[in-house]
């Protein structure tokens, strides 16, 4: 069976920190850099599991010092996403034809607030997630178990991501890989419909 991952940030949906770091009160025009520095150390560690749920938040807290509570915290830290629709529309379109599996580098926090605000997240079949894994990508380890846990043989494999250091390690793995950028859609869906067609 053929298997399709799919990277979520910037390939089915934008993203922007700085929305984030504005609705914590802090100035994107000329932030401090230690505490830039920290907030995306504190990421890193929620988006490998390392940190979760409340522990992170609390840690978030503690950083920006932020005083509107954990709920508002939290809708803060995660409404930073906007759909990819032309994405979407791709997703929906192959559905039942390949296995879809979600491969992203991110965190529960995250993953819990994208699925309920956006319920096209069920049309997949799958998913390796780098807090779940316990590394982040272009760490072999996501990839690996893309092929042991879900069953993706790198021969029947498509990989999109907009990152090209992601994208070298899916090509080690014999993956057929597309550098995905938004504004070549076309490209995609032409390198798309080879896969499907061979």
């Amino acid at each position: 069976m053929k298997t399709i991952l799919f990277d979520i940030g910037n390939v089915l949906l934008f993203f922007d920190f700085n929305r984030a770091l504005r609705k914590l009160g802090i100035d994107t025009t000329s932030p401090p850099k230690e505490l830039i520095e920290d907030f995306f150390v504190l990421r890193d560690r929620v988006e490998t599991g390392e940190l979760r749920g409340d522990a992170f938040l609390e840690k978030l807290t503690a950083l920006t010092q932020f005083t509107g509570g954990t709920d508002t915290l939290r809708d803060a830290y995660c409404d930073i996403f906007t759909p990819n629709e032309k994405m979407w529309e791709t997703v929906r379109s192959i559905a039942g034809s390949a296995q879809t599996v979600l491969f992203s580098n991110t965190s529960d926090v995250h993953m819990q607030f994208v699925r309920q605000r956006y319920p096209d997240f069920a049309l997949f079949d799958n998913a390796v997630l780098s807090y779940e894994v316990g590394e982040s990508k272009p760490q072999s380890s996501m990839y690996q178990d893309a092929v042991d846990r879900v069953g993706a043989d790198p021969e029947e494999t498509f990989y999109i991501d907009d990152l090209l250091a992601n994208i070298n390690t899916g090509e080690d793995f014999e993956f057929t890989c597309h550098h995905y950028q938004s504004d070549r859609h076309d490209a995609l869906l032409a390198d798309l419909d080879a896969f499907l067609a061979r």
